[in-house]
């Protein structure tokens, strides 16, 4: 995608996936990881391919942080998804950092 994306003069960049109830032993998965653990892998994986890649980097627990935000009222009843208002505030997060990037100045 990434080169697919550049090629088109697209300006990609990579998500830090948001935090999830860290409790392990909820959400086991096929691989006898909860999401949690896999998610940590995941997103250091994440972070590898967008330095790899010289990649923007938006990392959503940093900014759930900056804002002082409690992570745990904005997803749902699961522990996982996010809630109405996460979705609401992740999509701002997005915005804001695409609207960072193609108006630097701003």
């Amino acid at each position: 995608m990434i080169r697919q994306l550049t090629a088109r003069a697209g300006r990609p960049f990579l998500i830090v996936n948001h935090p999830v109830t860290p409790r392990t032993d909820l959400h086991q998965q096929g691989n006898g990881k909860s999401i949690a653990l896999n998610l940590r892998d995941y997103n250091a994986a994440i972070r590898s391919a967008a330095k790899t890649h010289r990649l923007g980097l938006l990392n959503f627990p940093h900014r759930l942080e900056k804002k002082k935000l409690d992570y745990e009222t904005l997803l749902s009843e699961d522990g996982v998804h996010l809630s109405a208002q996460g979705n609401r505030i992740y999509a701002e997060l997005v915005f804001e950092e695409m609207t960072t990037m193609l108006v630097p100045d701003r």
